[in-house]
């Protein structure tokens, strides 16, 4: 019989990724945590086999049912849903401690390292995490326990850090890196990671793991955009993350403290992200694979 992986935002980037590796593996079955069962991504998923439930971080006692009888467990909690970090460390919290409760044997969640405990300043959506994954590592006992560190997302370019284009027809992206270099991936390919860990415990468990594809500067990120989408032209904005912090929209001043952080310095191990998951794209197989999302951006 087939053991159960239940997985927390199956309709999101980061689950839905995960969902997709287990299902095209074959081995497990795969319970969906939404909060909402009747939403079209739901029951998209409930059509290729996959058990929706219906179920909420913020309303533990709905969680018991979710997880109940479940092999293991992908947790991911959102902070920028409501930009609360006391709140996504409590939901993060309250599902370690269901998941204890309910037998779970191999929990991974989805955590992000203290900028804090590092360099001395918050990065609230990164410490909050870092909370969660101190609590999952301190009440574990028996269950084997994961945090996947995530970079940055090339998703994102096509998105909230869509190209800005100039009065001259050129395009401009504002990531604020001053020079540095940054680690990124597609957010898809994380659940190919996800699913090798689950496969083999024995290897990877008890591991707190950063995945990552690359580590390039935006101009390089520009390079690849010039030559994919050529005769378009892209350049690095050169954007402060001083400046960012001023601009005003929600969560600048978050994200202004995050690209400090990148730019300090985190550890992501791209030769171990290609081994847990060998399709997992590079940022130019990422643009020539959406081209055509990239077309009807600009």
């Amino acid at each position: 019989m087939s053991r159960l992986i239940t997985v927390f935002g199956a309709t999101g980037a980061q689950g839905g990724g995960v969902v997709r590796a287990l299902l095209a593996g074959g081995k497990f079955k795969v319970r969906g945590i939404t909060r909402s069962v009747e939403s079209k991504k739901a029951k998209e998923l409930a059509s290729q086999g996959v058990e929706m439930v219906q179920a909420s971080l913020d309303e533990p006692e709905s969680l018991h049912k979710a997880i109940a009888g479940s092999h293991g467990v992908f947790l991911l909690t959102n902070f920028w849903d409501g930009m609360d970090g006391a709140r996504e460390t409590r939901q993060g919290k309250g599902a370690v401690d269901v998941c204890l409760q309910e037998g779970v044997k191999h929990l991974i969640y989805s955590g992000l390292e203290s900028a804090e405990k590092m360099y001395g300043f918050v990065v609230e959506h990164f410490d909050s995490k870092t909370r969660v994954e101190d609590y999952m590592i301190e009440k574990a006992g028996s269950m084997m326990w994961n945090s996947v560190r995530m970079p940055g997302y090339f998703n994102n370019f096509l998105t909230v850090g869509k190209p800005k284009k100039l009065d001259d027809g050129s395009y401009v992206m504002d990531y604020p890196m001053e020079g540095k270099p940054m680690y990124a991936m597609d957010v898809g390919d994380l659940g190919g990671c996800v699913a090798s860990i689950f496969n083999d415990p024995e290897n990877y468990g008890g591991k707190i793991i950063g995945v990552a594809t690359e580590f390039i500067t935006v101009e390089q990120f520009c390079d690849v955009l010039n030559k994919v989408l050529a005769p378009r032209v892209f350049k690095d904005a050169k954007q402060t993350a001083d400046q960012m912090a001023k601009l005003g929209f929600p969560g600048a001043e978050e994200m202004a403290s995050m690209f400090k952080l990148y730019q300090k310095g985190i550890e992501r191990d791209i030769e171990l992200t290609k081994k847990l998951n060998p399709k997992a794209k590079s940022w130019e197989e990422f643009v020539v694979s959406h081209k055509a999302d990239f077309e009807s951006i600009l």
